[in-house]
């Protein structure tokens, strides 16, 4: 082998391992912009500080027992709940699910009724032209036209799917009625036993 083929192998050997080295640097850069946090607006408060005014509102299976912390005749526990009731985001959530699962079951009974309905009506007012042929001879001249009709058109539940809906959404009614009430207990139970437990500390004292 020729003496100047054993010189130039070194030469290539260092060239090919920084080409290989630079290759694998460059192969390390990240594609795309670096991530940065999104700003987010956040409220001032964590609720409002709008006077609370309106009484609590409880369902009447349980109107009755429902105000039993007014046994103690201590304005400051009725303001502190109300003030509770009024501000509490659990409660609000729970009253909207009520809401929502009552407009679920109008949904749900009204598949029981036609789901397509139409109502039309078309009149006309028809006047012969002074220049219609044998216009003499025709003693109606103007003459009205009037229709209407209505239909209706429904899928007959021979299966029971919408009246089993309708079951289901009755009860998920109810169930939403109970977490209202179970998220008024909780809340009320919280705000009062905290209440007595300060007055009984300051007594202590």
């Amino acid at each position: 082998m020729p003496q100047g083929c054993d010189q130039d192998a070194p030469r290539k050997l260092r060239w090919c391992t920084a080409a290989a080295l630079a290759l694998t640097l460059g192969s390390c850069t990240m594609v795309g912009p670096d991530f940065t946090t999104p700003r987010t607006d956040v409220t001032p408060s964590f609720a409002s500080a709008v006077p609370v005014s309106g009484e609590i509102y409880f369902t009447p299976q349980h109107r009755d027992d429902a105000a039993w912390w007014k046994v103690f005749k201590d304005q400051t526990l009725d303001g502190l709940i109300e003030a509770a009731y009024h501000h509490n985001l659990d409660i609000r959530q729970a009253g909207v699910a009520v809401l929502q699962a009552r407009a679920e079951l109008g949904v749900a009974i009204g598949d029981e009724y036609p789901q397509q309905q139409q109502l039309f009506a078309d009149y006309q007012y028809n006047q012969l032209s002074k220049n219609e042929p044998n216009l003499a001879q025709s003693a109606v001249r103007s003459f009205h036209s009037a229709q209407w009709g209505l239909t209706a058109a429904w899928e007959l539940d021979f299966w029971g799917k919408y009246r089993r809906a309708v079951e289901s959404a009755d009860e998920s009614f109810l169930a939403s009625i109970s977490n209202y009430d179970d998220a008024l207990v909780s809340l009320t139970g919280t705000v009062a036993s905290t209440y007595v437990d300060i007055r009984t500390i300051e007594e202590r004292l």
